[in-house]
């Protein structure tokens, strides 16, 4: 999905969490904007996804295991591959 690698891509620009909690780093405006546009984009990907009418065909608890399981998967590949880095 572009969307979510662009968001992958800015994440990687972006100082580590606990640098920032640890007051040893910040956000810059540019960073927070790039994040928020992104992050925008994949929150309307989401409630697209929820509107479609698919979901009037499937078992709804069943999809959304199904969905919610591959989100972490997928979130844990993310943070292991940034965790690497």
């Amino acid at each position: 999905m572009a969307a979510e690698q662009r968001l992958s891509e800015t994440a990687k620009e972006l100082p580590r969490a606990i640098d920032i909690a640890n007051g040893e780093a910040e956000l810059t405006d540019e960073q927070r904007a790039a994040w928020d546009a992104t992050w925008a984009e994949m929150q309307q990907i989401a409630a697209d996804i929820r509107i479609d009418p698919w979901w009037a065909e499937v078992d709804q608890a069943q999809a959304r295991l199904e969905l919610l399981r591959a989100a972490r998967e997928r979130a844990t590949q993310l943070l292991s591959q940034r965790e690497l880095k």
